[in-house]
């Protein structure tokens, strides 16, 4: 007791490939970076990944667990056809 113990901020990098099958119009597509982007984790053209170099785990753990529950019933959004192809989730820690 009385000891102080310094917060240590470690941050993640996460890196996301998601794929779906009938997401007419990208709405299912759209419902995830509406999930993603405000974390940091931002959309990469040349990889086709979501990638944040260095987001919060608390942040990364919440909005991952809201793409989670929406790719698993996104006719709950009323989201009809589309449906979830694959998902692959690749976290460390950031060197940032």
């Amino acid at each position: 007791m009385g000891r102080e113990v310094k917060a240590i901020y470690m941050k993640w990098r996460v890196i996301i490939k998601i794929s779906f099958n009938d997401d007419r119009g990208s709405r299912l597509r759209c419902r995830v970076a509406e999930c993603l982007e405000p974390s940091g984790i931002k959309f990469m053209r040349h990889s086709s990944t979501w990638e944040g170099p260095a987001v919060s785990p608390q942040e990364a753990a919440k909005q991952l667990a809201r793409v989670l529950a929406l790719v698993s019933d996104p006719q709950a959004e009323g989201i009809r056809r589309s449906r979830l192809d694959h998902l692959w989730i690749y976290i460390d820690r950031s060197a940032q």
